[in-house]
């Protein structure tokens, strides 16, 4: 499945609440799917097409998510940047 960090000075109860509140959304046709935020795979695809108010949403609490990159000798690290999202790249080797 890969990595995934999201990073917070929110406790736990409050980040749990969090995630909860995106666990399942809905699609086009009003059926409800599972977003697996989880999975970097969707969410290093997800957060770059984000507008400001998805954003504010996702990240809530987050200060910062840590994926692992496509490259798995890579993470990729994401943080709100006004009304964008900030990707940076760390090679771990």
């Amino acid at each position: 499945m890969g990595v995934f960090f999201a990073i917070s000075n929110a406790n736990f109860r409050a980040m749990r609440k969090h995630f909860r509140t995106f666990l399942k959304v809905y699609g086009p046709d009003l059926k409800p799917l599972y977003f697996r935020y989880y999975d970097p795979r969707v969410l290093r695809t997800y957060l770059p097409t984000c507008n400001a108010k998805e954003l504010r949403t996702v990240f809530g609490p987050v200060i910062r998510y840590i994926v692992e990159d496509e490259d798995p000798v890579a993470l990729l690290k994401f943080q709100p940047d006004g009304e964008q999202v900030k990707r940076d790249q760390t090679v771990l080797v």
